[in-house]
């Protein structure tokens, strides 16, 4: 008994040993990638350290659990050096090869951010995708002395500190019978109660770094949870919380079942343009001159220059209507995607049009958002005769199109005019104006339909957000669908607007703009007051406050009801 003491003793020491390497290669993997850190401020490396070692201590006895069984359980045949050698190299072969694997990937986490990014992957299957960008990384494991430094010290350390099994293990004595019995039965309990206690806390954890890298997670599926999942790649996404296993390989599948192209529908074209229109009266009149239904709205997605970081987070919505082209904003994936989803899954032909010139960079898009067709040309004209040619002209089947330009909206909406497009087209155009208004940018959004106008009442407010739910409000289609904007086509008299920022939330009633972080108001201001001057009315306001408060906690509520309970969808 007192050999088997002293045995369990030296088998302790390895499993400690095993842990120092693994917060060896945890500092490697913070060391290498310093910079992609450094990049995020809420990043504590302090709490990366301690939820870390959580998360390795728990790793660690469940993969080894088998070698402790073995190691432990009264086998009823002698002890052989075979036997020894099979327990002892199991030890340092598993634990070896799982530290060097956690080396290698922090290397191609570091190539990872340098050359290629996650968001670049296509609308195939995401770990596959993810493995073939990896695969085209020049890396070579004989060229990295670091890796190699660590990796054979360790491998010599781990044979040398895993105690060789005494004879004594096996005699057939009741005491030592028992012994075993109760150390194996400890074992067990201690890696189920390890696995299960702290897997959400670890988890979590996890989630939230990589949150803070800017990596899609279902806090922002919030704004669309079924598209948003589909890249939320963390060990959450096997949890039965989200999803059942069935739902994931749907999920994942580049196979997606569309119903049947549908004719005799609205045509729908979605205009980003990211050049300011320096004379918006003049802008507007030449529209007022085409005779056509349509409302212009100011818009709530606005950019204050002198408060960047006040404002600028609140470009959430409509991911391609950021200061930056297409998906390379933070907030990529929300209601573009859905809507491009949605259409297409009704019969739409999809396709993307852009004027920028890197090519290559939309290619990577259009597969990312799932489009059926990416038109690009630098020249503008050049572009129209080939969404002509390959689109408006080829094409039986009704399509959606989202035009990404960077200049040229005259030369957009006078192609429209004199083919006619808008007869049968509903036209939507995000605009970004030169009008300031108490230092505040504005964007304004047009909507251009087909057919009578008096049939609708436009609120005078609208926000980006707006766009998916009026599209398909306007274009009748009988599916639910996730967004927390509303149809501009809605009568309504008081227009409440809200967002998330991937931190906090915000809402907007009136006037009444409020911030709110998940537990407490940031700050309560008025929207129409001089934005510089920046008035926190909390204190003056607590009724409003209190009010906008539980709306907030009401519609976060309900969104995280649906992630939990697997409802995808609004409930009937």
């Amino acid at each position: 008994m007192q050999k088997e003491l002293k045995n369990l003793l030296k088998l302790s020491f390895a499993f400690v040993v095993v842990l120092l390497f693994f917060t060896l290669a945890r500092l490697y993997f913070y060391i290498s990638n310093n910079s992609t850190f450094l990049a995020s401020s809420d990043f504590n490396l302090l709490d990366a350290f301690v939820h870390g070692f959580v998360y390795d201590f728990k790793f660690i006895f469940a993969v080894n659990s088998i070698i402790i069984l073995m190691f432990f359980l009264p086998f009823r045949f002698r002890n052989t050096i075979f036997w020894q050698l099979i327990v002892k190299l199991s030890f340092t072969l598993v634990n070896s090869g799982m530290i060097l694997l956690y080396l290698i990937d922090s290397k191609y986490y570091q190539f990872a951010n340098e050359h290629i990014r996650l968001f670049k992957l296509s609308d195939n299957d995401l770990f596959k995708q993810f493995s073939f960008s990896l695969s085209e990384i020049n890396f070579q494991l004989v060229e990295s002395w670091d890796i190699i430094f660590i990796g054979l010290p360790m491998v010599i350390v781990l044979w040398s500190v895993f105690p060789s099994i005494n004879k004594l293990y096996f005699e057939r004595s009741r005491l030592n019978i028992i012994f075993r019995f109760a150390i194996t039965s400890l074992t067990i309990f201690s890696i189920w109660f390890v696995s299960n206690v702290l897997k959400d806390k670890s988890g979590d954890w996890q989630v939230k770094l990589f949150e803070n890298m800017n990596r899609p997670t279902a806090n922002l599926a919030i704004n669309s949870p079924y598209f948003m999942l589909r890249f939320y790649y963390s060990e959450k996404l096997v949890s039965k919380n989200y999803f059942e296993e069935g739902e994931l390989s749907t999920l994942f599948s580049a196979e997606k079942q569309y119903v049947s192209r549908l004719e005799n529908k609205k045509n729908v074209i979605v205009i980003n343009i990211q050049k300011e229109i320096e004379d918006w009266e003049k802008f507007e009149e030449k529209v007022k001159k085409r005779n056509i239904n349509y409302f212009i709205s100011a818009n709530f997605c606005s950019q204050m220059k002198s408060e960047p970081m006040l404002m600028d987070e609140l470009l959430l919505s409509f991911p391609a209507f950021g200061t930056v082209p297409l998906i390379k904003t933070t907030y990529a994936f929300n209601q573009f995607q859905s809507l491009a989803e949605l259409l297409k899954q009704n019969g739409y032909f999809t396709a993307m049009v852009t004027n920028y010139s890197d090519q290559k960079q939309y290619k990577t898009y259009y597969n990312f958002y799932g489009f059926d067709k990416l038109i690009c040309h630098k020249y503008n004209h050049k572009l129209l005769s080939k969404f002509e040619n390959e689109i408006k002209n080829k094409t039986k089947d009704t399509y959606f199109a989202f035009f990404q330009i960077d200049s040229g909206l005259d030369e957009l909406l006078t192609y429209v005019f004199d083919n006619e497009i808008n007869i049968n087209t509903l036209i939507v155009i995000n605009l970004l104006t030169s009008e300031m208004s108490k230092d505040i940018q504005a964007r304004k959004t047009l909507y251009i339909m087909p057919d009578t106008l008096g049939e609708y009442f436009v609120a005078p407010k609208t926000q980006n957000m707006d766009i998916l739910p009026s599209v398909i409000d306007y274009l009748n289609i009988n599916k639910k669908f996730i967004a927390f904007g509303k149809s501009v086509f809605y009568k309504t008299e008081k227009r409440e607007m809200f967002q998330y920022t991937g931190k906090d939330y915000v809402i907007l009633e009136d006037s009444l703009l409020l911030r709110y972080n998940g537990q407490s108001t940031k700050w309560l201001i008025d929207f129409k007051q001089d934005p510089s001057e920046f008035f926190d009315l909390q204190d003056s306001l607590p009724v409003q406050k209190v009010l906008l408060e539980n709306k907030i906690r009401a519609i976060i509520q309900e969104n995280n009801h649906r992630l939990i309970y697997n409802k995808m969808m609004p409930e009937d």
